[in-house]
């Protein structure tokens, strides 16, 4: 997540007067839960929006007041090699190699 879109997050939950924790329970009763924890990792840009399901995005974007396609576009991923504007992909963990007995 760029900063931006940290920025952008953060700004929102501010106008609407909320705590993280209140953010987090208010996600819970929609059914869409978002921890605290992973509400300062959004906002910190330690955590992508892209990981999250999609019940977690509709609550959170119920909470903030805004639609599915704000949130799309202010949450959307940019390739920096490209430039190109989409969702970049998880990276598979792959366990070291284990050198043979």
């Amino acid at each position: 997540m760029s900063v931006l879109s940290s920025e952008w997050l953060r700004a929102l939950r501010f106008q609407q007067g909320l705590r993280q924790v209140d953010l987090s329970n208010r996600t819970a009763a929609l059914h869409g839960r978002v921890t605290q924890a992973t509400v300062s990792r959004l906002e910190t840009g330690r955590h992508r929006p892209s990981d999250l399901n999609s019940a977690q995005v509709a609550a959170l974007c119920a909470v903030l007041g805004v639609t599915p396609e704000e949130w799309a576009a202010n949450t959307a991923e940019v390739d920096g090699s490209t430039g190109d504007v989409g969702v970049t992909p998880r990276r598979r963990y792959r366990p070291p190699a284990q050198d043979s007995l």
